[in-house]
């Protein structure tokens, strides 16, 4: 496992590359990243219950599903 310092580095030479500014890259990691939600979005509403007492409604209303419409 890298340590804190080499991952940073790693990614701000990615950063600068310029590849994030693509639009099908940043596309890319957006559907990427409704993905990762609509797999975990089960957990991610009991996380938000145990940290932030939050209904399963309210979890969806005010958090996942506006991410989804974004």
């Amino acid at each position: 496992m890298k340590d804190f310092a080499s991952l940073f580095k790693e990614h701000q030479q990615f950063f600068n590359s310029g590849s994030t500014q693509d639009v099908a890259f940043r596309v890319s990691q957006l559907k990427k990243l409704r993905d990762a939600i609509r797999t975990h979005e089960q957990q991610i509403v009991e996380a938000l219950y145990a940290d932030l007492r939050k209904s399963e409604f309210e979890a969806y209303g005010s958090e996942i599903g506006q991410v989804y419409k974004e």
